[in-house]
């Protein structure tokens, strides 16, 4: 039933699953690790994230007092704790929780064992959400290697390697790369799946993007559109993946330059994401930056403002002050300040945006450039065009125009 999306169906078998193996074996009992285990990731895919990990840390701490922290069944509990851990976005967590059950594996398994594949695949996930897509990228290759070999090149999960490693170009700004290796996946999840299954959805979301960003808009709607249908049918009108979904599609109809039209589907995608995350978190600020801009670019400064500030309050609270989400909000509090006519604090946003970016995303990404063509407007502003012009020629040395 799970594979098949019916998570309703597979909790209420695997929680009859439960009491019977608790009242035949005991709820100490290895076997009742298997359950959990079974219990936490439905949860997780019907982003019950607290619950799920309630149930993969009853899993760890069972098979940890009953067969000794280094067995392979460990690394099982390790594995789905780790899972529940990232879809939260605890990404230190869930890399904690993964690195450890590579550990144990690579002792147990031989080099190309699946679970292996897997480990290193979850863990190239969580470097990348940390922000080292250079630690990560290595990791990847080595596991859809070790996948296709293993698999072939039609598994279903080898599209989800596919899709990791797509999203890594993504973060990279590494577009055309992306783009054929999330048509790809599409191919082969519904080849495997169906036209109408959760993993169909978030491969038709994944190819939206990057249409997007490759500036195809015409092709990007509908397949959003469709993902939105799809993800909405089989996870419900609350769960996360939906709210991100929801969100990108918002972004999209801002590109369009339907401000308006756009707001109602960012304002569903907060009540999502602060109902399952809470209030402060960083998912919550990102989508407030973008709900900012759908009044900023309509000249509602008014209204984009405490928007913006309490995105930057977010972001500092949630994953600190040198993260590149808080680099986010410096760079739209910039451009907030300098269409005030409020120069001084718009070029010391400017200033720690650049900082950040730089840091975090490397001096040729595409935001670098984003953060100099906004700052020599300000220049020019202020009158100092030699400062602007300077930045300027560094803006087409980054995007090689």
């Amino acid at each position: 039933y799970r594979s098949l999306g019916l998570y309703e169906q597979s909790r209420g078998l695997s929680e009859s699953a439960l009491a019977i193996r608790e009242e035949e074996l005991g709820p100490d009992h290895p076997e009742v690790a298997l359950v959990l285990d079974d219990l936490a990731n439905n949860a997780r895919r019907q982003g019950e994230f607290e619950k799920a990990r309630e149930l993969a840390e009853r899993s760890l701490a069972l098979r940890e007092k009953a067969l000794g922290p280094d067995s392979p069944a460990v690394a099982m509990s390790l594995s789905v704790l780790g899972a529940v851990l990232y879809e939260s976005e605890d990404y230190e967590g869930a890399l904690a929780a993964h690195e450890r059950a590579l550990t144990i594996r690579e002792r147990a398994y031989d080099a190309d064992d699946f679970r292996i594949v897997r480990t290193r695949q979850h863990m190239a996930n969580a470097l990348k959400q940390l922000g080292r897509p250079a630690d990560a990228k290595p990791f990847l290759v080595a596991a859809i290697e070790a996948s296709e070999r293993e698999r072939g090149s039609d598994h279903p999960g080898h599209a989800m390697m596919l899709r990791d490693l797509a999203n890594l170009h993504m973060d990279l700004a590494e577009f055309e790369e992306a783009r054929p290796l999330f048509e790809r996946a599409l191919t082969i999840t519904e080849a495997a799946y169906g036209e109408e299954h959760p993993n169909t959805g978030g491969c038709l979301h994944n190819l939206a993007l990057v249409y997007k960003e490759l500036g195809d808009m015409e092709s990007a709607r509908p397949v959003y559109e469709r993902g939105l249908a799809i993800t909405e049918k089989t996870l419900g009108p609350d769960h996360p993946n939906l709210g991100r979904s929801l969100n990108n599609y918002a972004n999209l109809l801002m590109d369009l330059g339907e401000y308006e039209a756009s707001r109602p589907y960012i304002e569903r995608a907060l009540g999502i994401a602060e109902k399952k995350f809470g209030s402060n978190h960083p998912l919550v600020s990102a989508m407030l930056c973008n709900y900012g801009n759908a009044f900023y670019e309509t000249d509602d400064f008014a209204g984009a403002r405490p928007i913006y500030e309490r995105a930057y309050r977010i972001a500092v609270s949630s994953v600190g002050p040198d993260h590149s989400q808080t680099g986010n909000c410096h760079h739209l509090l910039a451009n907030l300040e300098r269409d005030v006519g409020n120069h001084a604090k718009a070029e010391t946003h400017y200033r720690r945006a650049h900082e950040i970016w730089a840091a975090t995303l490397g001096p040729e990404h595409p935001n670098i450039a984003q953060n100099l063509a906004s700052k020599a407007l300000l220049y020019h502003a202020m009158g100092r065009d030699a400062e602007a012009e300077d930045l300027e020629a560094q803006v087409v040395a980054i995007r090689g125009e």
